[in-house]
């Protein structure tokens, strides 16, 4: 589980908006709506915290759990992607390269 204080400094890391490359998009409050407390963030580890998780590790796992340089922030749309739809393209690497941008 993710620290709350892990939660608020991947935030500012990411100012709020989606890490995954090229997206950017915004991640808080919607203006279509008018609900502009809408939270439409979901922190992705890169190793996952479950050793059966994507990417994850049965040593690395429990350690990086709460470590946000393990951590990024996203839109459900790439948090889908890297997690489910095409994990074997999303290697630990590629991600880590992410949120070094």
């Amino acid at each position: 589980m993710v620290s709350v204080k892990n939660r608020m400094v991947l935030w500012a890391r990411a100012a709020g908006r989606c890490q995954y490359d090229g997206c950017n998009h915004p991640l808080i409050g919607d203006l279509i709506s008018g609900r502009y407390e809408l939270n439409a963030s979901y922190v992705a580890h890169i190793v996952a915290e479950d050793p059966n998780g994507p990417r994850g590790d049965p040593v690395r796992s429990p350690v990086l759990a709460d470590d946000v340089r393990n951590l990024m922030l996203m839109c459900d749309p790439h948090h889908r992607l890297i997690d489910r739809v095409d994990v074997g393209g999303h290697p630990e690497a590629l991600l880590l390269g992410l949120v070094k941008k």
